[in-house]
């Protein structure tokens, strides 16, 4: 008997299957933890940078939108200062300057690195010592030879290709990854060899965790399951929450609904998961308290906590910016004077409900001068231009608790308990 376990185990080793288990015992009825995510006051926003990184991870072909963000130039720290004066088990999420950027600390092979929670991919993949010394200069490493749970997986190997032409690629290991204080073991970690020297350039983020969907993970030539698919089934629940406010510290929580986060009732969206991100139907919209109409051109949508930015289908940035005095379509997104006024925006969420978005949610940053001195402001809603899905990325999500439930799948979103004006959530129907 011992003996077929042991040729069991090494088959599965060698087809690329582990399985991967949670390494504390179940509570009773299973558990739950916590993961927080951190601010981070080191990292400057800029909307350029944010735009170009979620239209390459979702391959959308930028268009030329004629004014050159050179027409303006960065703003003095004291004039930010200014503007923006004016106006159970956890994983801690800290947010990067205002709450536009968010990491989480998570320890792999007892190796304590920054992540990235990542809903819009499938991959966990680090910094680690197989690459070159440039290429890890200002993050911290994963060093599988200091682990002694770390083990490879002969044969599996893995790339990422942006439309950019970034990229990433590497070998697969397994080891214990642990975050909240729960500890999956026999987690396949992706260790690229070879990256880009954009996807460089980050210092804030030593890799990521991502949770969407397995069907859309890397790894060849066996797809291997996420860190959230492999720890679902010691959970109460088998759901994820994010709690992303902008007020420093919001968290992820795994196993558990705690109604301490949120007001009222949640709206349950159902996900279709075919395309491997957490993709659900946003058919209607309104700008400024008007009536809902219907999306023209994309009412696909994803919840990704992996973008910084609210993605919405051209129709839906035209009209929101064509009522918001002196903005303009920039080559690096919609800019406006910082002392104008925005409308609330309302989005559906699924065919029932739709959410209104207060004008403070929707501002990503204020970042350069125009000639004449005026502060120009960037705008936290872009257009998702040719794009097959919008992105309801963090200045979406940080507006509303959201609840990832692998059970559906589904999404459920409610009004943030500590939120000072909160959203509202109309019933598209009545």
């Amino acid at each position: 008997m011992l003996l077929l376990q042991y040729l069991f185990f090494l088959s599965l080793l060698f087809s690329g299957i582990v399985l991967a288990v949670p390494i504390q015992q179940e509570e009773q009825g299973g558990t739950s933890f916590i993961v927080d995510r951190i601010r981070r006051r080191d990292h400057k926003p800029h909307c350029p940078t944010a735009l170009r990184r979620a239209y390459r991870k979702f391959g959308i072909r930028s268009t030329n939108f004629g004014l050159s963000v050179l027409d303006f130039k960065r703003s003095r720290t004291s004039q930010l200062r200014q503007a923006v004066n004016g106006t159970q088990g956890a994983v801690e999420a800290t947010s990067v300057s205002n709450g536009l950027e968010y990491v989480s600390s998570i320890t792999i092979g007892g190796q304590t690195l920054r992540m990235n929670f990542d809903t819009g991919s499938a991959d966990l993949w680090a910094f680690n010592t197989q690459l070159p010394g440039t290429s890890t200069d200002g993050h911290s490493v994963y060093d599988p030879t200091k682990s002694k749970t770390s083990s490879p997986l002969p044969g599996l190997s893995w790339e990422i290709q942006y439309h950019d032409g970034t990229s990433a690629s590497g070998n697969v290991v397994t080891d214990t990854v642990t975050t909240g204080g729960i500890g999956v073991a026999n987690q396949a970690v992706e260790l690229p060899t070879s990256i880009s020297d954009q996807l460089v350039a980050d210092h804030n983020v030593d890799g990521i965790v991502g949770v969407g969907f397995s069907n859309i993970n890397k790894v060849k030539p066996q797809q291997q399951k996420t860190f959230f698919e492999n720890v679902a089934p010691s959970l109460k629940q088998p759901v994820m929450t994010a709690f992303l406010n902008s007020t420093g510290v919001g968290s992820y929580e795994f196993g558990v609904i705690d109604s301490n986060k949120y007001t009222g009732d949640l709206i349950s969206v159902p996900v279709d998961s075919s395309n491997g991100y957490w993709q659900f139907k946003s058919p209607s919209f309104s700008v400024g308290g008007k009536p809902l109409q219907a999306i023209k051109t994309t009412t696909s949508s994803v919840a990704d906590t992996g973008t910084s930015l609210l993605l919405v289908s051209p129709d839906v940035a035209k009209a929101f910016y064509s009522e918001v005095p002196g903005a303009i379509k920039s080559d690096g997104g919609y800019v406006y004077p910082c002392n104008t006024s925005l409308p609330t925006l309302a989005l559906g969420v699924g065919d029932q409900y739709s959410v209104v978005l207060e004008p403070e949610a929707l501002t990503y940053a204020v970042d350069s001068v125009a000639q004449d001195g005026t502060l120009i402001c960037s705008g936290g809603v872009q257009s998702c231009e040719n794009g097959q899905f919008q992105v309801f990325g963090d200045v979406f999500l940080k507006s509303v608790f959201t609840v990832f439930d692998l059970g559906g799948p589904s999404l459920q979103f409610g009004h943030l308990a500590v939120t000072p004006t909160p959203p509202a959530f109309v019933n598209s129907n009545s």
